[in-house]
């Protein structure tokens, strides 16, 4: 097949829609890695033109041809309790003060949403927080703990609920203490404990769609996700984010991100080396 290169003209169409579809936002300097990204899967297709791939894809919105996009554009950027912060104010204030609004209300257990989870790391690292404010009598009642794990690819999906990882993982964050303690050497890799695994359910799913399939949470994890998409996605995300979060639950953003736009939704607050936000 000859060289094929992506025109501006295909691009456009191909951004609006990429934003469309997934809701990532695409800036003309991304031309080049879009091209770069999805020229194998035009060949793999066997179509002649970026333009053909366009066409093909727009003929059937949610076909498989724009999951395939989906795997071929996300980065899949993670590690094991990111930025430290956020799973110590976890461990030592959330999950206690959470447990008891949630046994006071008779709910059983703590709802957690990690959105755009990847391959499990920042889901895993929440359900071992949890398991730490068990373990250090932070949390004094018997309340469970319920995460649901969500992405648009399937392919980190099918890795996370795996829940093995190799060395070049494990070491982008993974505390010695913590992986003697939840994990076991299975040759080259680590597996995951079953204590762990069971607390995480891990679900396709595109942020475009209603949230009101995936219920309520006490605390959603929306890190380092809204930064691709456009200022309106962004805007109608976090609207439909607060309408997920029960009355006084918690929002965890990105370091570099804030929700200092939505001063009706969430108040600020500051604890244990991390920045998050209560829903008012």
């Amino acid at each position: 097949m000859k060289q094929v290169h992506l025109s501006d003209s295909e691009f456009s169409l191909l951004a609006q829609l990429i934003d469309r579809e997934m809701g990532i936002f695409l800036e003309k300097d991304k031309k080049y890695f879009v091209e770069t990204k999805l020229k194998p899967l035009l060949h793999e297709m066997g179509l002649h033109s970026f333009l053909d791939l366009y066409h093909k894809a727009a003929s059937a919105p949610g076909h498989h041809l724009a999951q395939a996009m989906a795997e071929a554009l996300t980065t899949n950027e993670t590690s094991w309790f990111r930025d430290g912060g956020p799973y110590k104010a976890l461990e030592k204030e959330i999950f206690p003060k959470t447990a008891r609004t949630v046994h006071d209300h008779r709910r059983g257990k703590i709802r957690v949403w990690s959105a755009a989870c990847s391959t499990g790391q920042e889901p895993y690292s929440i359900a071992m927080a949890f398991l730490e404010s068990l373990d250090g009598g932070h949390i004094t009642d018997h309340v469970g703990l319920e995460i649901t794990a969500t992405d648009i690819s399937k392919d980190a999906l099918a890795a996370a609920q795996k829940g093995r990882y190799d060395q070049l993982a494990i070491e982008r964050g993974m505390p010695k203490d913590r992986l003697e303690k939840y994990f076991s050497p299975d040759g080259k890799e680590y597996e995951l404990s079953g204590d762990v695994k069971k607390l995480v359910h891990f679900k396709h799913f595109n942020l475009k769609k209603s949230l009101h399939e995936l219920g309520m949470f006490d605390i959603i994890f929306l890190r380092n996700v809204a930064i691709y998409f456009s200022a309106e996605f962004k805007k109608d995300l976090m609207a439909r984010t607060a309408g997920a979060l029960r009355q006084e639950g918690y929002l965890f953003l990105g370091s570099s991100e804030s929700a200092a736009g939505y001063k009706n939704l969430f108040a600020l607050h500051h604890g244990h080396g991390a920045i998050y936000y209560q829903k008012i």
